[in-house]
């Protein structure tokens, strides 16, 4: 933050006027990022069917598998 007092007073004295700060210059005005609800939903739906699948998914696999592991283990004793 004291650099930027320094860098605006040089600035000011070495060309003799008011240091102006320009800001972010574009080519378009700026507009807010509009929102609607419905791809957010969407977003969300997808993401925690997703991430269901992706824990649920393996253990129903070994749940629906588990009488098999049992007979399997029975036959071994």
């Amino acid at each position: 933050f004291l650099s930027f007092i320094l860098l605006a007073s040089i600035l000011t004295h070495s060309w003799g006027g008011q240091y102006v700060p320009r800001g972010l210059l574009l080519h378009l005005p700026y507009r807010e990022p509009h929102l609607t609800f419905f791809p957010l939903i969407q977003e969300t739906v997808i993401g925690l069917s997703a991430f269901s699948l992706a824990v649920l998914g393996p253990a129903g696999w070994f749940l629906f598998h588990l009488p098999s592991y049992k007979k399997n283990a029975s036959e071994a004793n």
